[in-house]
Formats: C-alpha cells, sequence, structure tokens
C-alpha cells in the first residue's frame, strides 16, 4: 500500500454551504512548521540580546558620563594647583621686595649663628641715630602685589625672549614679544600711573606706566592707547589695543620691565605663564 504524499484540507462551512479542500504536499507543510519553530526562536535571541546590548549601551552611557565629570574635577584641580603655586611664588617674592636688603642678611646670620645673638644686639644698639633714620621704613598693610607687574599683559604666544646679546650694529632683544591678533586689549601689568605716551618710528605707539617699588613697564607697536598721561591705572585694566605700528612686520606687542633704571627680563616676572 502506498503511502499519500500529501494531505488535504476540507473546509465545511456552518450554513452548509459548499465545501472544499486544500491539498499540501507533506514536505511544504514540514518546511512552513521548521519555518515557524526557526522564526520564532530567532525572534526570541533577537529580544533577548537586544535587552542585553540596551543595557550594555546604559552602562557605557553612564561611564561616560562618570569619565566626564572627573576630567572636569581633575581639571578643576589642576587650575587649583597652578592656583595656589602661583601664590606661593608670589608670596616669596612680596616677602623679598618687602624687607630690605640689610636685614635679610642680619636674619640671615642669626639663623646661622645664633650664639652671638647678644653680641648682634650689642652692635645694633651701637648704630647711630642717624643710620638707623635711614633704613627703609617695611608698610605691611600695603598691597604689594597690586603693584608688581607678574601678570601677562596680552592674550598671545611669546615669539622673541629678552636678550643682553648684540650681534654686530644689532643690539639685545631688551623685552618680550607677544604675537596677537590686531585691536586685541593689552592690559596693565600693575598698578600704577601713566609717566608718558610715545610715538616713534621703531617702538611706535608706547605707552609707558610708573609703578611702585621701583618698576616701569612698557607697551609697544600699538594701535591705540586708551589712557592718558597722568591718569591711574590698575592691575589688569586694558590700556591700549596691539597694533602694527614703528618697525614692525606683524602685529604684535613689545613688552618691557625696568627695574631701578635697568631693562630686567618680564619672562622671570610671569607667574601665570602662556599656555
Amino acid at each position: 500500500m502506498n503511502k499519500s504524499k500529501h494531505y488535504t484540507l476540507m473546509f465545511i462551512p456552518d450554513d452548509n454551504g459548499k465545501t472544499f479542500t486544500l491539498k499540501i504536499h507533506k514536505y511544504v507543510l514540514r518546511s512552513l512548521l521548521i519555518f515557524s519553530v526557526l522564526f520564532i526562536t530567532g525572534m526570541i535571541l533577537l529580544l533577548y540580546k537586544s535587552g542585553e546590548i540596551a543595557a550594555k549601551l546604559q552602562l557605557t552611557h553612564l561611564i561616560k558620563m562618570e569619565n566626564a565629570e572627573l576630567s572636569r574635577e581633575n581639571e578643576n584641580l589642576k587650575r587649583l594647583s597652578v592656583k595656589l603655586e602661583s601664590i606661593e611664588q608670589l608670596s616669596k617674592y612680596i616677602h623679598q621686595l618687602a624687607l630690605p636688603d640689610e636685614l635679610v642678611s642680619v636674619s640671615e646670620e642669626k639663623a646661622k649663628k645664633p650664639s652671638k645673638q647678644k653680641r648682634e644686639v650689642d652692635e645694633e644698639k651701637s648704630i647711630p641715630e642717624m643710620t638707623r633714620a635711614q633704613l627703609p621704613a617695611i608698610d605691611s598693610s600695603a598691597d604689594l602685589s597690586s603693584s608688581i607687574p607678574n601678570i601677562p599683559p596680552v592674550e598671545g604666544w611669546i615669539t622673541r625672549q629678552f636678550s643682553t646679546d648684540s650681534i654686530g650694529e644689532q643690539v639685545g632683544h631688551q623685552g618680550l614679544d607677544f604675537a596677537a591678533a590686531l585691536g586685541t586689549p593689552i592690559r596693565a601689568t600693575a598698578s600704577g600711573t601713566v609717566e608718558a605716551i610715545q610715538n616713534d618710528k621703531i617702538f611706535g605707539l608706547s605707552v609707558i606706566i610708573r609703578h611702585d617699588h621701583g618698576f616701569i613697564t612698557k607697551y609697544s607697536h600699538c594701535s591705540k592707547i586708551l589712557v592718558n598721561e597722568n591718569e591711574k591705572v590698575r592691575k589688569g585694566q586694558t590700556v591700549a589695543l596691539v597694533g602694527n605700528t614703528g618697525r614692525s612686520t606683524a602685529p604684535h606687542l613689545h613688552y618691557e620691565i625696568i627695574k631701578d633704571g635697568k631693562n630686567i627680563d618680564p619672562s622671570k616676572h610671569l607667574l601665570v605663564h602662556q599656555n
């Protein structure tokens, strides 16, 4: 007896209407069943994996947020560390300016030879009254930090350093050159009084400010001066704009510090360095 290779489906309407049959090959039916099982299984696995992927994506997002927060805190700590270091350097610098050389040498000698303290006191008593009167007075209440030129005069990049070397007819460079865009604000690096506003062929338009403790600062190649002679200026105040006047090939600021009549290296007084 031959086995049938088909399955016959008979459809009988409830209203006693005409019946009809559908003959399906058994391999087709089996294929449909296998495909249905595989499809359902695949959907279940897909949903499961999708849940895992969504959980991993959420975890990754949380980790990125935590890393960003840690990076911000790290940057804040770095900035705080730089500020603390700047404050410490400024404190030491102010202390050195506040103490006369005579008092510093006496203090160092006392620290080295404490056993001779009584003899040194006796020697100090023997100093004539006129000599004592000539010693400079120390005003501890004065705000020394505001009159010390130790901040960058402009937002820019140092393109030429201070130098005292001369090559042939070319003399040394008595200041720092800061490259900056035309019209960039130039700040007073310390509080003081505008001593002079000059305009010549070499330095172009310049402003000179006198400060306490023997400091003078000069800002050259400006495009515009925003202060007047004899005007009081505060530390950080905009006094001019970057220009290209005088002997200059591109917009920049030539910045000088003069201490007791002698040019000194401004980079040694920059407590906040350029990036």
